[in-house]
């Protein structure tokens, strides 16, 4: 009975470690974009990842409708925000990355609907 618990923890955390591992961390450049994203950009998101992440879901930002945002406008209201952490010089380089990430949106809209 004993021995038979102890394989069923094994399995049990074995596959935890399995799945810690194999899944992909949410970033809000995608996996497959980030070696054509040019370094001081994904700088920029990594940043934006932390601060925005504070009090946003990455995947409400990666979803956001992009084309309907002023960026630089909204970040600014998001910085303004008690507890955002966000500095002016901050607020630029999350604009540069929520541009980027706006820009790989429209690619995907006009690549699927060429295909």
């Amino acid at each position: 009975m004993h021995d038979a618990r102890l394989t069923l923890v094994r399995s049990a955390l074995c596959a935890v470690v399995l799945v810690a591992c194999t899944s992909e961390r949410l970033t809000l450049v995608p996996a497959p974009d980030q070696a054509r994203t040019p370094p001081t950009v994904r700088s920029a998101c990594a940043l934006t990842e932390q601060k925005c992440s504070r009090c946003h879901d990455l995947e409400r930002i990666r979803l956001a409708h992009h084309e309907l945002v002023d960026w630089p406008v909204y970040v600014d209201r998001m910085r303004r925000m008690p507890g955002s952490g966000i500095t002016l010089d901050d607020a630029t380089v999350i604009v540069r990355c929520l541009k980027w990430v706006e820009s790989l949106q429209r690619e995907r809209a006009l690549y699927s609907l060429e295909h």
